[in-house]
């Protein structure tokens, strides 16, 4: 897959307490039109007063709750710089939102593939990107016994 050409000319806004991690990111998508935001209320007014083919959000806490719920109310696809370990409420959150993709924040530099990898994937139906995350062995749970019917 060409991500350069899957991703020239996106929106993206990149929100991140570290500007070296916005810097970083920012180079690796020099082919977009990226926004930066190091604080929430530059954040929220980004994500008020523009449209965004994707945004990649790498606060914590109370602000990220915040922003996520933004992004999922404006509709926009959204990428969690997950730092490392996750907590159990934090992945409570983040999968009870729709559009949202994790990647691990040590691995900024993989960011352009990530991006045009979701590009791809949104492509596709959504019933075919479920079953192609469905892992054979729970399908294997689910398949009727010898012997049964199934309709």
């Amino acid at each position: 897959m060409d991500s350069k050409r899957l991703l020239t000319g996106r929106v993206i806004l990149l929100v991140d307490n570290d500007r070296d991690v916005l810097d970083t990111m920012a180079e690796q998508l020099d082919m977009c039109l990226v926004h930066k935001a190091s604080d929430y209320d530059s954040a929220i007014q980004y994500l008020l007063g523009h449209t965004y083919d994707f945004v990649i959000l790498g606060m914590e806490g109370r602000a990220l709750s915040d922003l996520l719920e933004t992004c999922v109310l404006r509709g926009f696809a959204t990428v969690v710089l997950v730092p490392p370990p996750v907590s159990p409420e934090s992945v409570k959150i983040y999968t009870s939102l729709e559009f949202i993709h994790f990647h691990p924040k040590e691995k900024i530099a993989e960011i352009k593939e990530l991006l045009a990898s979701i590009l791809t994937e949104l492509n596709k139906p959504r019933w075919r990107r479920l079953l192609e995350r469905v892992d054979a062995e729970f399908l294997s749970h689910i398949t009727p016994h010898r012997g049964s019917r199934m309709i």
